[in-house]
């Protein structure tokens, strides 16, 4: 995938969402790309595309109105888009904390 000026987004989201992949500030406004928050939800662009969800979007998932990207569908609390693209952990089934030891194990010998 290619970030031909270095802002952070793939030249392909870029084209397709009608920027200029050659250019890391594409409405000259002084801030790079990747760090502005075109959809308004709170969350860099370059962040959110990084979680696979639409910088140019703040509700293109369920329509739910929330926030692609704070949707948590185990009720784990940890967003769906995290767990899918960060953690390896399932946004559909919440897998809890560890378990604590139990106090019947041996205590462990040592220092």
């Amino acid at each position: 995938m290619t970030d031909s000026d270095g802002d952070g987004l793939t030249d392909g989201l870029e084209v397709s969402k009608g920027y200029n992949p050659a250019s890391p500030d594409s409405d000259n406004d002084g801030v790079n790309d990747g760090y502005e928050d075109y959809d308004a939800d709170g969350l860099a662009n370059l962040v959110e595309a990084s979680f696979g969800t639409d910088p140019w979007s703040f509700d293109n998932l369920d329509g739910d109105g929330v926030a692609d990207w704070k949707d948590d569908s185990d009720g784990d609390g940890l967003p769906d888009a995290y767990e899918r693209n960060v953690s390896g952990t399932s946004p559909v089934f919440a897998e809890g904390p560890p378990p604590l030891p139990s106090p019947l194990d041996k205590r462990p010998t040592g220092p």
